[in-house]
């Protein structure tokens, strides 16, 4: 119970300080531009709602899937279930990197779809995919070389690391199969492409139950690993279906950029892409730079977070 207390204390503590911290250095500058009244505008208003039912749908999807995964493995025993364990440590590993391309593209992909600049959308789309194809080769070369003695680090029961061995190939192929899941999330999610997001997961859902089910009697543990492959194969294949076939079109072709004191700035109504939310004569910052901000300060609030823990916990238990 005290536990528990503490890591909700902590919690709210990193909350706290976030709030402060944006207020102070964000809060008047954002706030003079909010229009309340097109805030609670019934459209904007059942827009909004549409987007996080989409995600919230999309997330009982993936948890589904998760915890699908967890009990399978578990049923076959618990040498099963160690490894299994295991080997989504690297797909862990991989995720944390690729959620980086994920939320570069939230934000710039969301930057150039809102100022209909389909050129430079294009660019970014191509160039996330071109980063990540080369980090996606990277990875599947360390699985492949060092991924056994990779585990052999996260346990010291060997036969678990030997059991890990025969399913190893399939973790491997994580990263080729996962590259695409993980970099339209980003897009569509700054495009606002919530529902064929959702879509995409929900078809992969079922496409992993429907692996599993036909295929444990003869696979067991193979079939499971097989059905959580097609899974993420499936989610980046039918979000390149939507993408090709709806989003790439619905950007008009439209100058979106002109030339102001040799700046090149963004026409848009948003105060967040033109210069009237920027202080006169301060230049402009790269997205990338926002973005290494951004992650400083999210680790800098966890570690806060987790010194403010530590010395509640010092205070509970004294030695």
């Amino acid at each position: 119970m005290q536990a528990r207390l503490g890591t909700l204390t902590a919690q709210y503590a990193g909350l706290l300080v976030s709030l402060v911290l944006w207020s102070a250095t964000y809060g008047k500058r954002i706030l003079r531009h909010v229009e309340w009244r097109r805030i609670v505008e019934g459209t904007a208003m059942r827009r909004f709602f549409g987007v996080n039912r989409d995600i919230f749908l999309r997330t009982l999807c993936l948890v589904a899937v998760n915890f699908y995964f967890l009990s399978a493995g578990a049923s076959q025993g618990a040498v099963v279930l160690a490894v299994n364990t295991l080997l989504m440590q690297l797909f862990t590993l991989y995720s944390y990197v690729m959620d980086g391309f994920a939320f570069a593209g939230e934000a710039l992909c969301g930057k150039h779809y809102g100022a209909r600049n389909h050129k430079e959308f294009g660019r970014t789309v191509r160039r996330l995919f071109a980063w990540g194809a080369a980090l996606t080769a990277a990875y599947t070369l360390v699985y492949a070389v060092g991924g056994t003695g990779f585990l052999a680090l996260l346990t010291d029961e060997p036969n678990v690391v030997a059991a890990a061995a025969d399913y190893a190939p399939w973790a491997v192929l994580i990263p080729v199969c996962g590259l695409a899941a993980f970099i339209w999330d980003g897009v569509f999610i700054g495009t606002t492409n919530t529902r064929g997001m959702f879509a995409a997961t929900a078809v992969a859902m079922l496409v992993f139950f429907a692996v599993y089910l036909s295929l444990r009697g003869v696979w067991h543990n193979h079939a499971l690993w097989l059905a959580f492959l097609a899974y993420l194969a499936a989610r980046g294949a039918v979000q390149s279906a939507i993408y090709f076939h709806t989003l790439k079109f619905q950007i008009p072709y439209q100058k979106a950029y002109v030339s102001i004191s040799q700046h090149t700035v963004a026409r848009s109504s948003s105060p967040l892409l033109n210069n009237e939310f920027r202080r006169p004569g301060r230049r402009r910052v790269c997205p990338f730079i926002v973005l290494l901000y951004l992650q400083l300060h999210s680790i800098f609030l966890y570690i806060f977070a987790l010194a403010f823990y530590s010395l509640y916990l010092q205070l509970s238990y004294p030695l």
